[in-house]
């Protein structure tokens, strides 16, 4: 969304410790960048897939139909296949920002 070519991660991660570091890296890039950077809302965002296959829409199209539902995907596919190899995982380590919101029963 700031128009800048980035490189793919190729990099097999083999632990959670390396996944939080690359999660705090790109943290740590978004804030460190300016508004100006990024790109309005009805700007055109146009990319083309591995396959071929090329789209262009308005940068707030580009997050609403095709970055939030990859995300979400993905998130639970991954969610999925560690509780498939029997990972003692549940929503809550999916959704813990809503713990903040939990109320004692018949409070």
């Amino acid at each position: 969304m700031t128009g800048q070519d980035i490189a793919a991660a190729e990099t097999e991660l083999s632990s959670i410790d390396e996944v939080r570091e690359l999660l705090s890296s790109c943290q740590r890039w978004v804030a460190a960048s300016s508004d100006a950077e990024w790109i309005k809302e009805d700007e055109t965002v146009d990319f083309t897939l591995p396959n071929g296959m090329r789209f262009a829409m308005s940068a707030h199209e580009y997050v609403r139909d095709w970055t939030m539902p990859n995300f979400y995907f993905h998130t639970s596919m991954a969610y999925a296949l560690l509780r498939h190899e029997r990972l003692d995982i549940g929503k809550a380590d999916l959704i813990p920002h809503m713990l903040r919101y939990a109320k004692a029963p018949g409070a």
